[in-house]
């Protein structure tokens, strides 16, 4: 699955969780672009788990 910056923040949108983690790390790591932090969660968070990439694939 390939990784799309504005399908995570669609799925952040719908997901406290997913927007929690992204806003927590972004507050952390102030000096890590958006676009990384994005990844992070997407490569920690989204890819291994089946719901998650079930809801994904829907704001493709």
């Amino acid at each position: 699955m390939d990784f799309d910056v504005n399908t995570m923040k669609r799925l952040a949108a719908e997901d406290k969780y997913i927007e929690f983690v992204f806003n927590d790390l972004k507050k952390r790591s102030s000096d890590i672009p958006e676009k990384d932090i994005w990844r992070i969660v997407f490569d920690t968070n989204v890819i291994d788990d089946n719901l998650y990439m079930d809801t994904y694939t829907k704001y493709i």
